[in-house]
């Protein structure tokens, strides 16, 4: 399996998923954002965007959805699943990630 670690803010609340086989799925987004300089040493920021889905065994909880607001810094980690499209400015990437690990840093959507 791959493993793919994420620290970032959540894009908006998170929506909680009844599915078909009783199970729940709570979908939520996240930006990481990473600064370099570039070649002329001019500061650069290249944000990603994941979109989420923490699955919730049937009877589980999914208490933590309330404490996922916009701005709310979490660590994720989970397999993505990258799905490539092309769109009018070329090539995009669209980042789905399937998380097994979700750890609230801030809550709130306090920065």
């Amino acid at each position: 399996m791959q493993k793919t670690v994420v620290i970032g803010y959540t894009g908006g609340e998170a929506l909680v998923n009844n599915l078909d086989n009783g199970r729940k799925v709570i979908n939520f987004s996240v930006a990481s954002t990473k600064s370099y300089k570039d070649k002329d040493g001019v500061k650069q920021e290249k944000t990603t965007w994941f979109s989420c889905s923490k699955f919730v065994r049937e009877g589980g909880s999914t208490e933590v959805a309330k404490y996922l607001l916009k701005g709310t810094l979490v660590h994720v980690e989970g397999e993505e699943e990258p799905t490539i499209y092309e769109s009018k400015e070329g090539p995009k990437i669209d980042r789905k990630l399937t998380v097994k690990e979700l750890n609230l840093l801030s809550s709130n959507g306090s920065k």
